[in-house]
């Protein structure tokens, strides 16, 4: 710093309060420090992909590696770990984990039983003979998991005998092939080959689909680090191009920090598990403004579907009871403040209670200011009334770290992606994506106020675009190509890992210490 000379100017600084505030990008703050995950999509072999990407990400969220020799429990995000659009009731799994070693140098043992979001019940097995390295990057691996039918409950229509396998060597040979439940039937899809972090030729086969009819299509792989190119067998080859700048990038979700770079924490909603009338496992979403029940539990609690009088958080294991006040249209507290459900104008349409703790109310959602800004897919301005509508106001929603900020999504209809019109246009589509992209560092404004905040992407997707020259690549060449296996049998192990033998606190094989021990990968 310059020596300040003059004595007025001394002054002026000693008694002048400082406006100068470190900014939000500032080297060390929260947002200069937040990392975005981004997935890449490539080609329609990317569900077969999505499946393996999907159960490494499981496998890492549960944070095995820190806790060997360990019985615990860990709730994942299936959303993360599938990069969808996350919904209504964030897709949160359960999983039950045993881990064995004997030594530094022996084999790691994990068996695991799952409690999906959509209600299935797996065992897994997997043997871990080597970490991932950076010439490596899966490790040594072989995981077998099966459906299976949970004590007291049956596994979905279709789901018996459905499981798969995957493994992965030493010199980057991957292979997975699973029997899945896909439209009312099972589907053999398989991925194997050779797969590298910057290299691959593989063997894939997946489905296409004209109305509820499949067809198995078996593609050719072969991709370096700046083309991948494909082909179906007996069809038309694909070149497309995989430097990055030239990829377009989706964001998926946002956090919100300060103006100081500071991450804005919500005690936002959370997901339970209730049982309806036929005691049978349902799943909800409790946040700021009401209560959503997966069975269609109605407001008018009607005697044919009764709204739960009681839940279990998934989050804990925790059991809660809950009333609601049909008669009042406020927002509710899940803390509540009255003593009832009967208060027909306190602003709470239900009331969270437990019977020995107190339960926490839930952070106000942010609101923010609409306003037109300039789409990073498209390179246009888009006006703030194209880009949110609620009820005539133009504004974004934050209501839990990790959010879409209530923008519009597009689904795949076919194959071309179509604005959600709210009608149902989008139902059954699996594949998702943003309309707009904010850029980072985007200025938000409090609704109704002045204070602001800025934005940073969390989750990204990326898409290729057409690329050229594949052909002229003779590490590309399609030809021969990855031959098929002899063999896609996917191993029982519901003979050997039971789902009657889930630790659990009441069986004494889970202490309730260890009971949550992990979300998403953080211990808790």
């Amino acid at each position: 710093m310059k020596l300040m000379i003059k004595s007025a100017m001394l002054a002026s600084v000693i008694l002048i309060p400082s406006l100068v505030h470190a900014a939000y990008n500032t080297a060390g703050t929260d947002w200069s420090n937040s990392t975005e995950k981004t997935y890449t999509r490539a080609g329609p072999a990317t569900d077969s992909l999505d499946m393996v990407n999907f159960l490494l990400c499981v496998t890492k969220a549960t944070n095995m590696g820190k806790h060997v020799n360990k019985t615990y429990s860990a709730q994942i995000d299936e959303d993360i770990c599938n990069g969808v659009k996350p919904g209504n009731v964030p897709q949160k799994a359960v999983a039950v984990v045993t881990t064995e070693r004997a030594s530094n140098t022996s084999d790691y043992n994990i068996k695991s039983w799952f409690t999906t979001a959509e209600g299935m019940y797996v065992v897994a097995k997997s043997v871990v003979k080597a970490a991932p390295t950076a010439a490596n990057p899966r490790g040594v691996v072989d995981m077998t998991w099966n459906a299976v039918n949970g004590t007291g409950h049956a596994a979905p229509n279709g789901w018996t005998n459905i499981g798969g396998r995957l493994t992965t060597d030493a010199n980057n040979n991957v292979s997975y092939h699973a029997t899945e439940f896909d439209n009312g039937q099972p589907l053999l899809k398989y991925i194997h080959g050779n797969l590298t972090a910057t290299t691959g030729n593989l063997r894939v086969q997946n489905q296409t689909w004209s109305g509820n009819t499949p067809t198995n299509v078996v593609y050719q792989y072969a991709f370096n680090s700046d083309l991948l190119h494909y082909q179906p067998v007996g069809g038309a080859a694909v070149c497309s191009d995989r430097t990055a700048g030239n990829m377009k990038k989706y964001t998926y979700d946002y956090r919100v920090f300060t103006e100081a770079g500071a991450a804005v924490s919500m005690t936002g909603p959370y997901d339970m598990v209730y049982q309806d009338s036929t005691n049978a496992d349902q799943r909800g979403w409790v946040d700021h403004y009401g209560v959503w029940l997966q069975n269609g539990e109605d407001d008018s609690n009607s005697s044919d579907k009764a709204r739960p009088t009681s839940f279990k958080r998934s989050s804990n294991g925790k059991t809660y009871s809950i009333c609601y006040d049909t008669n009042d249209n406020g927002v509710s507290d899940a803390a509540g403040s009255s003593a009832s459900c009967t208060d027909s104008a306190d602003g709470k349409r239900y009331l969270v209670t437990h019977a020995s703790e107190a339960v926490p109310a839930f952070d106000t959602p942010l609101e923010f200011e609409g306003f037109d800004f300039t789409d990073s897919l498209s390179g246009v301005s888009v006006s703030k009334d194209a880009v949110w509508t609620r009820g005539g106001s133009y504004y974004a929603r934050y209501d839990r770290v990790d959010s879409s900020l209530a923008m519009y999504w597009q689904c795949k209809v076919g194959n071309n992606y179509v604005d959600e019109d709210g009608a149902g246009n989008c139902d059954g589509s699996n594949n998702w994506r943003p309309k707009y992209v904010m850029p980072d560092g985007t200025q938000l404004t409090l609704r109704g106020g002045s204070t602001t905040y800025r934005i940073k992407s969390t989750y990204s997707e990326q898409t290729l675009a057409a690329g050229s020259g594949c052909s002229a690549v003779t590490a590309l060449n399609l030809s021969p190509g990855t031959a098929a296996k002899s063999d896609y049998t996917v191993p029982n192990i519901a003979s050997t890992v039971l789902w009657s033998d889930m630790p659990t606190v009441a069986n004494g094989k889970l202490l309730a210490a260890d009971v949550m021990k992990v979300i998403q990968g953080v211990d808790q």
